[in-house]
């Protein structure tokens, strides 16, 4: 799928979004939920071009895990080539509530390689049930009704050429502050560079290089992953004066590479000065960044991301002001944290204001 297509898809939602933060300027509000439809409509038309409902699974026990996963079947929510759900569907936000839970749970999955005993305390059967709860039940369906399907000429999707590659055997080289100064000064930039009546586009991107900076220094600020991907040592290894064994698991830890002062000066300070150089050019990286992973396997969908991050920030800041409300103070920067995920506090509220 070409750059022009995409930016069209994420456009379409931008749209949407800034029509919708119209509505949030008659007093503070917290961030909506909504934003994450936005994001949902992006990658699901992206990922998976065909329509599919979530199946009902054999019952397990009694309890929690029935009732999630009572609650998803229930859903009858299907994703349809060219559809885009509106930012109120109460289906989207219940499957994003489930998903969160995932990630709250995602823990369980890193057990036998910390506390590799559980393997022989807890039966096989239960365990590979609960990873099939947290990590099968929302794709598997999708991933089923493409296997079927699949014409290895004719790639629909992603998913798509991801199971493409797969059956090929081939192995890719992935796996897979003053908040007010610096907001007046991202808007006077965009001001400078785009027609009023026209929303920021890629084609602006060049000469918006402090508001790609800052999008940066947000992700270094807040390490929203904070733990990287397990890896495996393929052979013996001496680092830094460390023995590393083959078969050793290493883990990047993109939250402390982010607050050292060994590749980012005054870490703890926002700046997102740091990612310009003396003559005010944008570098998207630099040793220490982490935000995307590290190596072989450093996300595969960065560029994507990075193109996401750009449109709607850009429009959002071009159109509205954000300020904490009158009797709150300062805004907090500080995440909320969940295992292996930091969030945006969800008590805080902002307020927004329509720009002329």
């Amino acid at each position: 799928m070409g750059k022009s297509k995409i930016e069209g898809l994420i456009m379409r939602e931008v749209e949407e979004l800034v029509e919708e933060f119209k509505g949030l300027t008659k007093e503070p509000s917290k961030l909506p939920k909504f934003i994450n439809v936005a994001f949902v409509n992006v990658i699901w038309q992206l990922v998976s071009s065909l329509s599919k409902s979530f199946p009902r699974y054999p019952p397990f026990s009694r309890g929690g895990i029935v009732q999630w996963q009572h609650d998803l079947t229930q859903l009858n929510l299907s994703f349809d080539v060219g559809h885009r759900y509106d930012f109120r569907d109460e289906r989207v936000h219940l499957f994003l509530k489930k998903f969160r839970e995932i990630e709250k749970a995602s823990m369980l999955m890193f057990f036998t390689e910390f506390f590799p005993i559980v393997k022989y305390i807890l039966p096989k059967p239960i365990f590979n049930y609960l990873i099939v709860m947290l990590t099968g039940i929302l794709l598997k369906p999708f991933i089923d009704d493409h296997l079927k399907t699949l014409d290895p000429n004719n790639p629909r999707d992603l998913m798509d050429d991801y199971l493409i590659e797969m059956k090929e055997g081939k192995n890719p080289d992935y796996s897979h502050f003053d908040f007010t100064e610096i907001q007046e000064k991202i808007q006077k930039e965009i001001d400078k560079v785009v027609p009023r009546d026209t929303l920021p586009g890629l084609e602006h991107r060049n000469k918006l290089t402090y508001l790609d900076a800052t999008i940066n220094e947000v992700q270094r600020h807040c390490s929203m992953l904070p733990v990287g991907v397990m890896k495996c040592a393929t052979k013996d290894v001496k680092l830094e004066g460390f023995d590393i064994p083959k078969g050793t698991v290493v883990i990047s830890v993109a939250a402390l590479s982010h607050r050292d002062p060994t590749y980012f000066d005054s870490p703890e300070e926002f700046n997102p000065s740091r990612f310009l150089d003396e003559n005010g050019k944008y570098f998207p990286t630099c040793d220490g960044f982490q935000a995307f992973g590290i190596g072989k396997r450093q996300c595969l969908g960065e560029q994507f991301a990075r193109m996401e991050l750009y449109l709607m920030t850009a429009a959002l800041l071009q159109n509205f002001t954000f300020a904490p409300p009158d009797d709150e103070g300062q805004m907090s920067i500080a995440p909320f944290v969940i295992p292996n995920v930091h969030n945006p506090r969800k008590e805080q509220k902002f307020k927004i204001k329509l720009r002329n």
